[in-house]
């Protein structure tokens, strides 16, 4: 795969052209068939320098700065499905020309693999009876579609990616309530493990599963904080719960 040209100057013109017609970024993106970001990164240069040229350099390439490092991460954060094709045309925009190899590993760092998992929050609500019991737990194989395989490939379907076990109940029959965060684990899912043998199977990178467990007692106190990645501080790693013989 080899590296993207640097956009002509003569396309960027065009860009900045038609914006000052009015013309906005989805539109300009869908008409040139770039990024919204790229078209933005665009015209915010000309904005603040008066000029879309690219100031010559003498030397190697240019490596990917702080800034725009800051800014590829959010992108992608932001927007799950942006491919390295993006993020390597929203840095031509800004006259740096790297390789897609190099911007998946500066993603592999972040700990972001291919197009990032995003798993959406939601409430979930089971209404399954059952006798409370320390034996009882919630297994969850968590699936998803992103990052490669053994062969450099990307995985455009879903696969299992890892999965997770948490008790439900605790030694004296009492749902373990509360806000949890879980580590998943590398597969394969082995349901007959303890809670205590599962933590010592290994984590897939750092990824966490963040969940509530609610009863009728404390729902208003669990609901309290919106379900939102800024609330993360407050969940806690869920207990080991010690079957009694």
């Amino acid at each position: 795969m080899g590296v993207s040209k640097q956009l002509s100057n003569d396309l960027k013109t065009k860009i900045v052209q038609r914006h000052g017609l009015g013309e906005g970024y989805r539109k300009l993106s869908q008409r040139f068939q770039l990024s919204v970001s790229t078209v933005r990164n665009i015209v915010r240069k000309w904005k603040t320098t008066g000029t879309v040229q690219v100031k010559a350099r003498s030397g190697g390439p240019r490596k990917i700065s702080n800034k725009q490092k800051r800014r590829m991460l959010r992108t992608v954060r932001v927007n799950p499905q942006t491919s390295t094709k993006d993020l390597q045309h929203d840095l031509a925009a800004d006259g740096v020309t790297v390789h897609r190899s190099t911007i998946r590993h500066t993603l592999h760092k972040e700990m972001l693999y291919g197009r990032v998992m995003h798993i959406w929050t939601s409430q979930l609500h089971f209404g399954i009876r059952v006798q409370p019991a320390p034996s009882i737990s919630l297994v969850m194989e968590v699936q998803a579609s992103g990052g490669y395989d053994i062969y450099g490939q990307e995985v455009t379907h879903l696969a299992p990616r890892g999965w997770v076990k948490l008790d439900i109940f605790d030694h004296h029959n009492r749902i373990v309530s509360g806000r949890w965060k879980i580590p998943v684990r590398i597969p394969p899912p082995k349901p007959s493990m303890t809670t205590a043998e599962v933590n010592t199977v290994p984590q897939l990178d750092n990824a966490e599963l963040y969940l509530r467990i609610v009863n009728t007692r404390d729902a208003d106190i669990q609901s309290a904080a919106p379900i939102s990645i800024y609330t993360a501080g407050i969940y806690r790693y869920a207990p080991v719960v010690c079957i009694l013989n």
